[in-house]
């Protein structure tokens, strides 16, 4: 019996199945368009605007071994670049042996020292000044709603920058000591903690927690082994949330701030970013004596591209002075240097 079916597999591999009734024949290179090039591309760009964002955070660490000395080790995470200075926040790691080394898209290791840590957040903010480079631009959790598409990126394993795709599935969760976290479908491995998540746009709207499943619960707790069964529940700390933790040292509260002196009018465009529009220049203030009008279009402030108030609001909050400004008017790109002056936090932007 055997031989005889071992006989007829040759004879059934060869015959094959005629093709479909009324199937025609579609020539390949239709195949290289469509919706789904469009969408490679768009993945594509959002990856290449996001990445030179995305860190690779190593701190050493010192490790028990039983029976034996310890011995140095290190702990790979991810960080988060926040503006041009230097500074990004990455998970804070309990009693490290040393500063963390820090791997930049490029390549290049720069090392970073601590500026304050969050208990809340569980995030250390960090500086190094040697990064020198143009981070993507901060959105608003607050503008996305449940079914939100995310764009997540992370260093799963230590293994490198990589890219995962997810919805925002729910809002103001809590998850151990952290409070009005984001839910997020998509894979959060050990590694990825740190990470950024960014909307459609190319804006980062939070940071990486954990994942239901790393958080794991107390040994006693009946809900231990359902827990460790959980697929694709993540948790992001709100982009707004962060800065907030971090407000004094990031120049964001507390005294006077930077303030550019216009009045701002926002325009969605199906498609595209949002546009942002001067309405009109309050006298006396760095837009009014450089020369803005009411009708210029906003582009970029201190190198960060402009898309919604936002947007705005964080560029000029974490700009020098002077500082590039770049605006349309006309259909004619004009690129300014201004001098900011500091007023008062409830000052326009």
């Amino acid at each position: 019996m055997l031989a005889l079916l071992c006989a007829l597999i040759p004879a059934l591999t060869l015959q094959e199945d005629p093709p479909p009734v009324g199937l025609k024949h579609v020539p390949l290179e239709l195949l290289d368009g469509g919706v789904l090039a469009e969408l490679e591309g768009e993945l594509t760009r959002l990856h290449q605007r996001l990445r030179p964002s995305l860190l690779s955070v190593r701190f050493p660490i010192h490790v028990q071994m039983e029976g034996a000395e310890p011995v140095l080790g290190q702990i790979l995470l991810s960080g988060v670049l926040l503006d041009r200075r230097g500074y990004f926040v990455s998970p804070a790691v309990p009693a490290p042996a040393g500063p963390p080394t820090v791997i930049v898209a490029d390549g290049r290791r720069v090392t970073a020292h601590s500026v304050a840590k969050d208990s809340h957040c569980g995030l250390e903010l960090f500086l190094a000044p040697d990064l020198n480079f143009r981070p993507a631009p901060l959105g608003s959790s607050r503008s996305l709603g449940v079914g939100s598409f995310l764009v997540i990126l992370g260093n799963p394993f230590g293994l490198g920058p990589s890219m995962d795709l997810g919805l925002l599935s729910g809002l103001n969760r809590s998850l151990q000591e952290s409070h009005g976290l984001i839910q997020i479908t998509g894979t959060v491995n050990p590694g990825d903690g740190g990470g950024l998540v960014a909307d459609r746009r190319g804006r980062i709207v939070g940071i990486l927690r954990t994942s239901l499943r790393e958080a794991g619960c107390p040994a006693n707790d009946p809900r231990r082994e359902a827990l460790t069964r959980a697929e694709r529940i993540g948790f992001a700390i709100p982009i707004e949330d962060v800065l907030d933790a971090f407000a004094q040292p990031l120049g964001l509260s507390s005294g006077p701030r930077p303030r550019l002196g216009v009045i701002v009018d926002y325009r969605a465009v199906p498609g595209e970013t949002g546009k942002l529009w001067i309405k009109h220049t309050l006298p006396g203030t760095p837009a009014d004596f450089a020369g803005l009008l009411p009708g210029d279009q906003l582009l970029e402030v201190g190198g960060s591209p402009l898309s919604d108030f936002a947007s705005l609001r964080n560029a000029v909050a974490t700009a020098g002075s002077p500082c590039g400004v770049v605006l349309q008017r006309q259909g004619e790109v004009i690129r300014l240097e201004i001098e900011f002056l500091s007023g008062p936090p409830s000052s326009p932007r």
